[in-house]
Parts: structure tokens; C-alpha cells; sequence
């Protein structure tokens, strides 16, 4: 079997979700045997060149990685945004929401605002969460390698919650962003009774007025705001 040629790319982020890959030990080994790394920094450098599947993990913000995530697209048959900072901007766009007169107040320089691959180029799929779910990454590629056509999750974090019989936190009056969520984490916070904070991003048709009425109701209004700032998401 000829192997696919991959490249791994990390732009504004931490190696979260590389480091789970590579957490995958074993499995990730098998998996080396259908695919070619040619190109992952945690493990080493390579060129980019032609890719079959390409992933590109963590947010745009400058004018360089602008320009390398065009020249990967143009490279890749398959590109992939990778994690939450990729799909969504991440944690390092909260530097959006802080404004010019605070940015002088304490010295912070970075002019260029953090934001999702997609901003600049076109992706075919997107892996959620912060990090990634090892698990789910290796399903992901053995479904490509299959040949089916992913597909976003379309349902919440609340799903999950009841398939594993979590009991529901804001009904414990806790504060919780499960019912606005990308599910597929399978509830990995709550279950471990730990608020979500919707890392994996709001659903398409999540019902975001109602659910901060509720939080609002419970006295959770500022934490909602600064939730949704965490991933990119306007209050």
C-alpha cells in the first residue's frame, strides 16, 4: 500500500494536540505503517512539499503564517484544521477582545489578531477540542483512509451527558456551556463533574440567547462572557 504523505503544521499554539497524537503510542506507531510523516516539527522538521493530508494546528496571526497557510492549501489535496485554536482562534485570541487602551496600559505588543485557519484559507474538515481527543484523531484517519466523507458533530455536549447518565450540573446550579458545545469530547469535564467552557465550539444552531438568560438567572453572566472570549466567541 503507498503510504499518504502528511504534513503536520503548528502555527499560534501550544503542542497540545500533537502531544496527544503522540500519546496514541502504539496505535499512533500502526498508524505510521499506512502514512508518511513528512512533515511534523514535534518529530522532526522536513520540507513542505506535496501532501496528501495536510494538518494545520493552532491560529493565524501574523503576516508570515498567513502566507505559509496559503502555500500549504496550495500544497495539500486534504487539509484539516487541528484543535480549538485552529477551528476557532484559540486561547491566544483573547488578545482580540483586549483593547488598544489596555494594550498600552501593560505593554502588550502584538498587533496582528489571532484567528481561525479558515479566516484565509479553505479547510475540509475540522478536529475540535483542546486539545484533541487521541481516539477520535485515529478514527479520523482510518474513516479518510476508508474513503467516507466527515462531518461535523451536530449536536451538543448534552448528548453525551446523558448517555453516560451524568447528572446535569445547571440543574445542580452550576455553571455549564454543555448545551451550546460541539460534542464528541464525550463529556470528558462534566463527567468529571468540571464545568464545560465550550472548547470545542458553539454548535450551528445552538440557542446562545436562552442559555445566557439561564446563566445570566444562576449569577453566572460574567463568567459566560469570559468563556466565550476564551475560544474566540464575542459575548
Amino acid at each position: 500500500m503507498v503510504k499518504k504523505k502528511v504534513g503536520v503544521f503548528k502555527f499560534t499554539c501550544c503542542s497540545g494536540c500533537q502531544v496527544e497524537i503522540l500519546n496514541q503510542a502504539e496505535r499512533f506507531l500502526e498508524l505510521r505503517k499506512k502514512l508518511d510523516f513528512k512533515y511534523m516539527k514535534i518529530l522532526k522538521k522536513g520540507k513542505i512539499q506535496k501532501f496528501d493530508i495536510g494538518f494545520i494546528k493552532g491560529a493565524i496571526s501574523s503576516k508570515e503564517e498567513v502566507e505559509l497557510a496559503k502555500e500549504i492549501r496550495e500544497k495539500t489535496d486534504y487539509l484539516i484544521a487541528l484543535g480549538s485554536c485552529a477551528v476557532l482562534g484559540g486561547i491566544s485570541a483573547m488578545q482580540n477582545f483586549v483593547s488598544a487602551k489596555n494594550k498600552r496600559k501593560t505593554n502588550y505588543t502584538p498587533k496582528d489578531k489571532s484567528v481561525p485557519v479558515e479566516k484565509y484559507v479553505k479547510v475540509e474538515y475540522r478536529l475540535r477540542g483542546c486539545p484533541i481527543t487521541g481516539s477520535e484523531f485515529l478514527q479520523m484517519i482510518n474513516d479518510l483512509l476508508a474513503g467516507k466523507t466527515l462531518r461535523d458533530l451536530e449536536t451538543p455536549v448534552c448528548n453525551e451527558c446523558r448517555k453516560n447518565n451524568n447528572e446535569c450540573l445547571i440543574e445542580k446550579g452550576e455553571f455549564c456551556a454543555g448545551p451550546i458545545t460541539y460534542a464528541g469530547c464525550k463529556a470528558i469535564c462534566p463527567e468529571n463533574n468540571t464545568s464545560c467552557i465550550g472548547c470545542r465550539g458553539i454548535t450551528k444552531d445552538a440557542n446562545l440567547k436562552e442559555w445566557k438568560k439561564k446563566m445570566k438567572e444562576k449569577g453566572f453572566e460574567e463568567k459566560s462572557k469570559e468563556v466565550l472570549r476564551i475560544f474566540n466567541h464575542e459575548p
